[in-house]
Order: structure tokens, then C-alpha cells, then sequence
């Protein structure tokens, strides 16, 4: 629920690109499974919330440099999704890296639980609806 004022409790501070802090082999790519297809309606979004300044400062380093090892451990994280020529999708692994947001919400973190709706959460993630051809 927004604000008495109608707007958003969600303030974003920074746009952050985390990077594997390991260089993917070039031309690596990760063919998609059975699971890999039935989850293709899907995605995750995961948001960390912190009840108070955990580190002193908004600098994220000891998340970033957790993050950095553990995307050189699942390059197909960072890759794009493609089809191969057969026509199979695949993820062709690159160190585009992942997005991470810094932001605030203007309530405490027990009131944000019980009452942040689907559209205010979505303020918290890095969303871009994708065309149904990805060629577009």
C-alpha cells in the first residue's frame, strides 16, 4: 500500500552490476533442461531486506564481493538466453553480470512486511518485461 500521499514508499538510491570475479570461458554456453524448460514461465527475484545499516554506510562491498564468487562458481546466471541451431534454448554464459539495487522504503521493515503489495515489491527488483520473440 503506497504512501497517504499516493506515493511510493520505495526509494531507489543505486543501480549496482555485480561481475563473477572470474572471466567466463569464451563460447561457454549451458544447454537448458527438462526442469530448465518447465520453469520457463517463471523467474527469481530475490530482495534481502535489513532491518538497520548492516555495514556502516550504504557501500554493499562484503555483499558484492560474496555475490562476485559466487556468480564465477554459475556463469549461466549472468548469460543470455538464447536458441541454439537446433532450435534448443540455451544460456550463452557471459560476465554481463547481475543487477543489484539499493533502496529504501519509508516504513519499518515489520509494517513493510505486513502491508508491501506485489507492485511496491517490484520496485525493489530490476524488471524488464521481455518481448514472447526474443529476436525483436
Amino acid at each position: 500500500m503506497p504512501a497517504a500521499d499516493g506515493r511510493s514508499r520505495v526509494v531507489v538510491h543505486s543501480k549496482l552490476t555485480v561481475v563473477s570475479s572470474r572471466p567466463v570461458v569464451p563460447g561457454k554456453t549451458h544447454t537448458f533442461t527438462a526442469l530448465d524448460h518447465a520453469m520457463g514461465l517463471h523467474s527469481l527475484h530475490v530482495v534481502f531486506y535489513y532491518k538497520e545499516l548492516l555495514f556502516g554506510s550504504i557501500d554493499l562491498d562484503p555483499l558484492r564481493v560474496s555475490l562476485s564468487e559466487t556468480l564465477s562458481l554459475y556463469p549461466q546466471v549472468t548469460g543470455r538466453v538464447d536458441k541454439n541451431p537446433d532450435g534448443n534454448w540455451e544460456v550463452k554464459c557471459n560476465d554481463a553480470g547481475v543487477r543489484v539495487l539499493i533502496a529504501r522504503v519509508g516504513t519499518t521493515l515489520d509494517e513493510w512486511l505486513r502491508s508491501g503489495d506485489r507492485s511496491e515489491e517490484r520496485l525493489l527488483t530490476m524488471w524488464d518485461d521481455m518481448p514472447d520473440d526474443h529476436r525483436l
